[in-house]
């Protein structure tokens, strides 16, 4: 009798298959994604920026710059260019989340509508950026085989 396979449901939180676990956090038995929990937290402080910082175009510029920090932080740990923790992960995360809190708050108070369209662009490069990198060295393919392979666990694993 072949063995039956049953959906990971825990990488609904994580996201991330047993084989990446270290980079995740376990809170009350749950696995939390690092960098998306950074993310999390960057957004909710981010939310509270425009009380403390008024937008200007150059603090959006340099808001969209500290963003890439994460997906630096993202690329190079998948081309293996460097060890990376969940500190790491977390802190990059939170970096992102609060530029995405910032404008998410000037976007819902219908305000500045042109900086976060350059805000959200330049996040959108850089995703294109990561992507594009990843794929030309032929990295996409191993990733989505480890989350393919994470997905499914034998049945009363």
């Amino acid at each position: 009798m072949a063995n039956k396979k049953a959906i990971r449901w825990g990488m609904l939180c994580s996201h991330h298959p047993p084989s990446q676990y270290e980079r995740t956090y376990t809170v009350f038995h749950i696995r939390l994604c690092a960098r998306c929990t950074g993310i999390v937290i960057g957004i909710i402080i981010g939310i509270f920026f425009p009380c403390i910082f008024s937008p200007t175009l150059w603090k959006t510029v340099a808001i969209t710059y500290i963003a890439s920090f994460c997906f630096m932080n993202y690329l190079f740990q998948e081309m293996d260019k460097i060890e990376n923790s969940n500190f790491y992960r977390s802190f990059t995360g939170i970096l992102l989340g609060a530029g995405i809190g910032y404008h998410l708050h000037l976007l819902a108070q219908l305000q500045h509508i042109g900086y976060v369209s350059v805000y959200f662009g330049g996040v959108m490069l850089y995703v294109a950026i990561v992507v594009w990198t990843l794929h030309s060295h032929h990295h996409i393919e191993a990733i989505l085989k480890t989350y393919q392979e994470g997905v499914y666990k034998e049945e009363g694993e």
